[in-house]
């Protein structure tokens, strides 16, 4: 049949169909047609005019709304919890009512192409066992060869695994929602899976868990599943359990049970939604960090190798562990923390992938003091001393707004756009912030959210400088005018007491101008006065009574405590008139060190020489040098300098390693020997060598011994910036600069000795570099236009560049090798003959220059190596030499 058999309308319906590049043949449009024909009209279904028209989907945080039905992060219209039935909209079109206003919503996952990439060594394919297709070229060759006319079947190529996406639902959930429903369709549309399975996790009454299917919420007297029906018999099913492991579930053994069954029949897996450095408020804080591998692709998890625990601080009196003993990978949704994970699942066997151990059997309940148990102060100091900054910063804004997931993720998407959901679950689950559950007549539940306190909230708008109070403000302002149609440009028009609000509106902007009465007051005296005009600030029905703003004549709740007293009586001797003494009476809780030290995330590398013969194995050798990145885990200490500014001191575990190079070092000097072993304690080093930033910092301090100046004085633009390295700065300098951070931190920082820097640079490796035996300007900043050991040639930046921007070592600690010159504490000798043991600097020598390490910008790579060693004069400043700090752990008590 050809298309001059059909006629003119079909065949201009198929032109129009090839604009579209739907290129289909007139008879397969034939097939199409015939077989609509059979199927008859679909009748269309009118619109309901009482119905909302609008595209957008109305989320509304707290409600059990389940995840199939929550619409593209893209297109969310922002709602008031209890929003009017559907019947009622059209009353919101009037000035007086408002009207909904579509807001878009920040994305939750930012990262979706590197996640996509990070999954992609889980897309292979394997042999489908239920499906096959026809080999036609088989059957064709069969024919002809054997004259068998039977057709040659093959099985079909399916995706390898399929995967059980299992949520557990907590009343943390809607700070999640939107990251998990993007987590699920990544996983829909990326391809690595065969199918995607949603579970629900919860609890019953009794607290134990409860399995359902589907994304719903369960149904009443809905039945629960068993944990077994995840199982798959073909052990093709991947189960990830997706939670921030904060519920009372995960203080239940039945849970580790039933993680136990699926990792007996299953690759099995946590993902964390917290990063890392927030697992101790976690239960995953009660387990061991261990690292897992496997050689098996798609093995069970029970069958994954556990290698020695991670180099965090441990409790030396930790036993053997007991027969109850679980051990659970676990994973981020973060690219790097995904990608090696996913290589240890397909039974790469140079991957490890982090994992925490538990002894299921004696898990210790939650603690019972609760936050709201903790005075104000104490309790934003232990928010401010382990959040990240950019939580700091959110929370500071949130606290001169009334408190709900729509506003918090309005101020993140205008006003802090690098805030992410694990930025605002620091906030929410940080003890600051308390929700109280409230049961619907309907059916259901609504959850609100408030600070703890009017203290707390006080003290974190204190912390904000006033231009960004009045950002946040305005924007809250402007969101909530636009959305209830109230025609106002200023949040001052909001504070006005004769503003006419519908019932409905009066829910958010009351509060809203409560309390933006009472952040202004403490704003200066120019907006105290705004307040007077406006009148004192009342406290609408919604703001909890218990939290508002004490009165002059309360104060904090007095304690009993006991004490004993003596008296003195003489029969001779007139005692002086007795006075009283008032005094104040302060307890300290002292932290622990592993307390202090929280855990942090990084990536390293590890550079080796591949022989390769080319022509199929039969020509010349080929050296080949393959750089291999992983990631790591660290503990550090973060030390606050300002509002944005910290300074992060990495944990380096005692040991002891041999110092200086040998003698079939390339390129080796002979003041880098003899080689002698050194035992070193622990202490913390500077992640980064000290930023201009941090720099101008300190130096704006008060002054001890040595004028610093704040500015830089090289006038090259090229080597400003707040994270580029401090340049110029002299050895007097460096040392004034610790004692100022010292005064100013209370805790005693210094420059490191020459065998703490080696020590620390190392990391337990023997190679010139702590990367192995070659070194690449992919890894380091330094001149590139020499060799070192028949490697490369590599780019002369002839500058430095931003701390952090190359792997760091083994430790966590970055820019060792090239980018700065950093001072050491010892003074120069020309070879190591006398030289110290334990880790003490070097300080008694006729020859007053100190001791630089690690190369710089300038340097060719032999000046960069682990052992190398220079002295310049003390008072010297050039543009390559830098320094960071060190700080003894006896310090951090």
């Amino acid at each position: 049949m050809s298309q001059n058999d059909f006629g003119p309308e079909f065949l201009d319906f198929t032109d129009v169909l090839k604009q579209v590049k739907l290129d289909l043949c007139a008879e397969d449009l034939m097939d199409i047609l015939w077989l609509a024909n059979q199927t008859g009209e679909i009748p269309s279904i009118a619109p309901d005019p009482t119905e909302d028209t609008d595209t957008d989907v109305d989320v509304v945080w707290g409600e059990d709304l389940p995840l199939s039905e929550l619409p593209p992060p893209d297109r969310v219209a922002v709602t008031q919890r209890d929003s009017a039935p559907a019947g009622e909209q059209q009353t919101r079109q009037s000035p007086a009512g408002g009207i909904a206003v579509s807001a878009p919503a920040a994305p939750a996952l930012r990262t979706r192409l590197e996640l996509g990439r990070a999954l992609r060594p889980l897309m292979r394919k394997v042999a489908a066992l239920n499906r096959q297709y026809l080999d036609e070229d088989a059957t064709a060759n069969q024919i002809a060869e054997q004259d068998v006319w039977l057709p040659v079947m093959r099985p079909a190529a399916e995706r390898w695994l399929e995967l059980a996406l299992v949520v557990e639902e907590t009343d943390s959930m809607p700070i999640w929602r939107s990251l998990i429903q993007e987590l699920r369709l990544l996983t829909e549309r990326q391809g690595a899976f065969r199918t995607v399975q949603s579970w629900r996790l919860t609890a019953d009454e009794s607290g134990q868990p409860q399995l359902f299917s589907g994304n719903h919420a369960p149904r009443p007297g809905q039945r629960s599943r068993s944990p077994k029906e995840l199982i798959d018999p073909a052990g093709r099913r991947l189960i990830l359990v997706v939670s921030d492991c904060t519920s009372a579930l995960w203080r239940q053994s039945q849970l580790y049970r039933w993680l136990e069954l699926w990792e007996n029949h299953a690759p099995t897996t946590v993902m964390q939604l917290l990063p890392q450095r927030l697992w101790e408020r976690s239960a995953l804080g009660e387990g061991t960090p261990v690292w897992v591998k496997s050689l098996t692709p798609g093995t069970v998890t029970a069958n994954w190798q556990v290698e020695a625990p991670l180099d965090f601080l441990m409790d030396e009196s930790d036993g053997e562990p007991s027969p109850a003993t679980l051990t659970v990978p676990v994973v981020t949704v973060e690219p790097n923390s995904i990608k090696p994970w996913a290589r240890v699942l397909v039974g790469a066997g140079e991957a490890r992938a982090a994992a925490v151990q538990f002894d299921w059997s004696n898990i210790p309940p939650p603690p019972a003091k609760t936050s709201e148990d903790m005075e104000p102060l104490a309790l934003v100091r232990r928010f401010r001393g382990g959040a990240s900054i950019v939580a700091q910063r959110l929370a500071g804004m949130m606290a001169a707004v009334p408190v709900s997931p729509e506003i918090t993720d309005l101020l993140r998407q205008t006003l802090l756009p690098e805030a992410r959901q694990v930025h605002v679950a620091e906030v929410f689950m940080s003890g600051l912030i308390r929700m109280t559950r409230t049961e619907k007549p309907e059916g259901g539940h609504s959850q609100t959210y408030d600070f703890v306190s009017e203290k707390v909230r006080d003290l974190l708008t204190d912390a904000v400088d006033v231009p960004t109070t009045e950002k946040v403000l305005d924007t809250v302002s402007a969101y909530l005018s636009e959305r209830w149609g109230l025609g106002t440009r200023t949040f001052e028009a909001l504070l006005t007491p004769d503003l006419e609000l519908s019932e409905e509106a009066e829910g958010q902007v009351l509060p809203f101008a409560y309390l933006a009465r009472r952040t202004l007051q403490r704003m200066g005296q120019e907006y105290a006065e705004l307040v007077e005009l406006l009148g004192q600030p009342e406290a609408p029905q919604s703001i909890d009574e218990t939290h508002a703003a004490p009165t002059e004549t309360e104060f904090s709740p007095l304690k009993t405590f006991e004490f004993e007293v003596a008296r003195f009586v003489s029969a001779t001797v007139t005692l002086p008139e007795l006075r009283t003494k008032e005094f104040e009476v302060v307890t300290v809780e002292l932290e622990s060190t592993t307390a202090i030290l929280k855990p942090f995330e990084f990536e390293t590398a590890t550079i080796a020489k591949q022989d390769q013969r080319i022509l199929f194995g039969l020509g010349p050798q080929r050296t080949r040098w393959q750089i291999e990145k992983q990631q790591g885990q660290g503990r550090q200490l973060v030390e606050l300098l300002g509002d944005d500014l910290t300074l992060e001191m990495v944990w380096v575990p005692s040991g002891s390693f041999i110092m200086g190079s040998p003698t079939d070092e390339p390129e080796r000097t002979s003041d880098e020997g003899p080689q002698h072993e050194v035992a070193v304690s622990s202490f913390l080093i500077g992640r980064y060598p000290v930023t201009q930033a941090q720099w101008r910092f300190v130096a704006g301090l008060q002054r001890i011994q040595t004028k610093l100046n704040p500015g830089l004085s090289n006038k090259l633009l090229k080597f400003e910036g707040h994270d580029l390295p401090v340049i110029k700065v002299s050895w007097n300098e460096a040392q004034e600069f610790c004692q100022r951070l010292s005064a100013y931190t209370q805790r005693e920082y210094r420059i490191p000795s020459e065998s703490e820097w080696e020590y620390a640079c190392r990391a337990e490796t023997k190679t010139p570099f702590h990367f192995g035996e070659m070194i690449t300007t992919d890894l380091a900043n330094y001149n590139g236009s020499e060799v070192y050991n028949n490697g490369p040639t590599g780019q002369n930046r002839d500058k430095t560049t931003r701390v952090g921007s190359f792997p760091a070592n083994k430790w966590g600690i970055s820019d060792m090798h090239g980018n700065v010159w950093e001072w050491c504490e010892d003074m120069w000798h020309s070879n190591y003959e006398g030289a110290p043991i334990d880790g003490s600097a070097w300080t008694q020598s006729d020859d007053k220059r100190p001791v630089m390490r690690g190369g710089s910008w300038f340097t060719f790579s032999r000046g960069c190596r682990s052992a190398y060693r220079e002295p310049a004069n003390r008072s010297g400043a050039l543009n390559y030499v830098g320094f960071r700090v060190c700080l003894s752990t006896s310090s951090l008590s």
